[in-house]
């Protein structure tokens, strides 16, 4: 990816728009194959904002568009209805029809808030351990950092947890890289393309486990 990442806000968010409170960065350490923040997250600076110019606009402007926006609650009280557990362990057989049935339900939303999903769409429950800097971890259980989805084009989360979660973002400012930390409210979610960013989540300050629902969208057939 070059140049920064924008957050911008879509029609449908709900609720106070706070992202100045909302926003921290970090450097970056690792290499190439392994991209981590350094922890050392901090506030947003004047010189910061001109860095991920627009994000906190509700107006896009140039760089890889974040676009935020929240689900209505009946879809929120809907996902704790799901057996969590056979779905987050792929267990579906057993839960196949009101899986089936909230993953329509969450398109349907999605598209009407003007989301394209283009002309396929795999949607899966993801669960990450709490107090984690990163959630992506490889086979032996350890970190593997940002990384660009490359099974997709427009990657979605949205946060159904009951906590506020993190979704981190790599940005570029005239060739140094830094991690942009965004705090998603329970509700709340965000599309952005997925073959420019490298992202991932972030459990730090948490006692719970984390749920969010990706969609992985793709445009042409495959």
């Amino acid at each position: 990816m070059t140049g920064s990442v924008v957050l911008v806000r879509n029609q449908h968010h709900q609720g106070t728009w706070n992202l100045e409170n909302r926003l921290s960065v970090s450097r970056v350490v690792g290499d190439s194959l392994t991209i981590m923040p350094d922890g050392s997250w901090r506030a947003l600076e004047s010189a910061d904002l001109e860095v991920f110019g627009g994000a906190l606009s509700s107006e896009p402007t140039l760089g890889a568009r974040i676009s935020v926006f929240s689900v209505p609650e009946r879809l929120r009280r809907r996902f704790w209805t799901l057996q969590l557990e056979q779905l987050v362990e792929q267990n579906l057989p057993s839960v196949a029809k009101e899986f089936s049935d909230f993953r329509d339900d969450v398109v349907s939303y999605l598209r009407f808030i003007g989301a394209d999903l283009g002309s396929s769409v795999d949607v899966r429950i993801v669960a990450s351990l709490p107090n984690r800097l990163t959630t992506r971890v490889g086979d032996d259980d350890a970190s593997v950092g940002l990384k660009v989805a490359d099974d997709a084009e427009t990657f979605f989360l949205i946060n159904f947890g009951d906590q506020v979660r993190s979704t981190l973002f790599l940005s570029h400012d005239q060739g140094e890289p830094r991690v942009l930390r965004f705090a998603m409210m329970p509700g709340e979610g965000c599309w952005f393309s997925a073959l420019h960013v490298a992202f991932d989540g972030c459990t730090l300050d948490m006692d719970e486990p984390d749920f969010i629902v990706e969609l992985r969208a793709n445009h042409t057939p495959r």
